[in-house]
């Protein structure tokens, strides 16, 4: 998978509401019970984990770069965490994608609204280069 799939598929993923993990205005959960199940609504990170119940356990949402080392949740981030499929991108891309995903400005009611559109090309041309 290249970044450009990644992001287009990410796009895809949240183009329906009802797939999307953010409850809360400004954040999102690795999971969200939805009513076919704990993977029904999942984020941006979240839906690529080989084990989101277990990231969303350990405290939190988010990875950050803490003392110069990538943590999702205080755990040290690693392709290890991933699905094979998802492996291979730097962190900053993932953390482009959670922003992303948390943006509420970026979604409308039934889609991904203009300025969703506008940042995804933006992530779409500065990971193309970077990592495709």
């Amino acid at each position: 998978m290249t970044a450009t799939e990644l992001i287009q598929e990410t796009r895809a993923a949240f183009s329906d509401p009802s797939k999307r993990a953010t409850p809360v205005v400004g954040g999102c959960y690795y999971f969200l019970k939805g009513e076919n199940g704990i993977k029904d609504r999942m984020c941006a990170i979240g839906r690529c984990l080989i084990d989101p119940l277990k990231a969303h356990e350990e405290g939190g949402n988010s990875l950050i770069l803490f003392n110069e080392t990538w943590q999702l949740n205080g755990i040290e981030w690693s392709d290890e965490l991933l699905k094979e499929e998802y492996r291979g991108f730097p962190p900053e891309l993932w953390k482009d994608l959670q922003k992303w995903h948390d943006g509420n400005y970026n979604f409308t009611e039934n889609s991904i609204s203009r300025i969703g559109e506008e940042e995804i090309n933006r992530l779409l041309k500065t990971y193309e280069t970077n990592c495709n």
